[in-house]
């Protein structure tokens, strides 16, 4: 038979968001540039000596559009090809 008292409800525990959760991630260091990367400088070299794209892409042994990807490199350092940096 109740009693006519009410008993206290439990206090619910607040909801955790994720800044309040402790994660241990591991993250690799090791960075393996892109092909592109690697051969700017010698593409540079061969561009100098007035070699066409296919000649060089053939020498390196590597396709026509990562030469050109490389020649851009050449002529727009990494910090200038970010939008609005000028």
């Amino acid at each position: 038979m109740p009693s006519g008292r009410v008993e206290p409800r439990p206090q619910l525990k607040p909801i955790r968001t994720a800044g309040e959760i402790i994660a241990h991630i591991p993250l690799w260091v090791a960075y393996e540039p892109p092909l592109y990367q690697k051969i700017a400088p010698k593409v540079a070299q061969l561009r100098a000596l007035n070699m066409s794209f296919s000649e060089i892409a053939k020498t390196l042994a590597v396709t026509k559009p990562t030469v050109i990807k490389a020649c851009r490199r050449i002529l727009y350092p990494i910090n200038k090809m970010h939008r609005g940096i000028s």
